[in-house]
């Protein structure tokens, strides 16, 4: 973890949280339904930006900063930001 700095204090709030239904998608996956699909990684983060929003009361027009990174590819912070809705 990096040191605290005075510059950034009170520039930066994480304000909710949002996860996927990873838990269904691990047990649908490993069942091997007839017609089941993975879902994409740009679905499974739309799924989980929305429930942050959800969480902390904000709209897409309030958050002005995105961090993505997707461990095996993916679209760009430009594309994802789009697919938001920012």
């Amino acid at each position: 973890m990096p040191p605290s700095s005075r510059a950034l204090s009170r520039k930066t709030a994480i304000v909710g949280v949002g996860e996927t239904s990873y838990g269904r998608d691990y047990r649908e996956g490993r069942a091997k339904l007839a017609g089941y699909e993975p879902p994409l990684p740009e679905n499974l983060a739309k799924q989980a930006f929305d429930r942050a929003l959800a969480d902390c009361g904000l709209r897409p027009s309030e958050i002005d900063g995105l961090s993505v990174s997707f461990t095996y590819g993916g679209p760009s912070p430009k594309e994802m930001a789009g697919i938001l809705g920012l």
